[in-house]
């Protein structure tokens, strides 16, 4: 199948007009895509650490950004051709894997929901595989496992789970045994960071 180009030449094609053959302009342009990803990646590395005494304006603030994060990633996320996401995926879990920023994990949340939910299917291998195989080492059979990582590191990995899965429907059942396993070790840890 041949590529649309935008902006098009010559008479508009009426068979745009057909959404199955309509293109968004991050299929088309898939550096915008990655250009974008990058800026919130820099916006989520440059907000401020959260302040106790902020609330009011500041907090509605800051949910009003991540809102328009959410949106905007998942929109160009689920519209995006194979490739692109892909590559946005790839970029994602680079990110995810190698940053460890504990007081950033809503925005992070926020944007690692949003490209999981674009297409779960495809996500949950490449993400939620390498996380579990952190948090759960051990390849037993067993009920539960001690979750033995720095408790900093596993308030991250949880919050990326949580964020991976919230959306992802029929495509957890492959993954259903290991996050019966996580769940029953996690409620089982008696530390702050664990997520109850």
């Amino acid at each position: 199948s041949t590529k649309r180009r935008w902006p098009s030449d010559g008479p508009r094609d009426k068979s745009c007009d057909d959404p199955s053959l309509a293109h968004c302009m991050s299929s088309v342009l898939p550096g915008f895509a990655l250009d974008f990803f990058e800026r919130i990646c820099e916006f989520i590395s440059a907000i401020p650490k959260p302040t106790k005494a902020a609330g009011g304006a500041a907090e509605m603030l800051e949910n009003t950004c991540l809102g328009l994060l959410h949106a905007a990633t998942h929109l160009i996320a689920s519209q995006s051709d194979d490739a692109t996401f892909g590559r946005l995926l790839a970029a994602l879990c680079e990110f995810v894997l190698r940053s460890l920023w504990v007081e950033k994990c809503k925005p992070v949340a926020s944007l690692v929901s949003a490209i999981a939910r674009a297409n779960p299917a495809e996500t949950l291998p490449l993400l939620l595989g390498p996380i579990m195989k952190k948090l759960l080492p051990l390849s037993t059979s067993a009920a539960s496992q001690k979750l033995d990582l720095p408790e900093s590191e596993l308030k991250w990995l949880l919050t990326v789970v949580v964020a991976t899965v919230r959306h992802a429907g029929e495509a957890l059942l492959p993954f259903r045994a290991q996050l019966e396993v996580l769940i029953r070790s996690a409620l089982m840890d008696d530390r702050d960071a664990v997520a109850k």
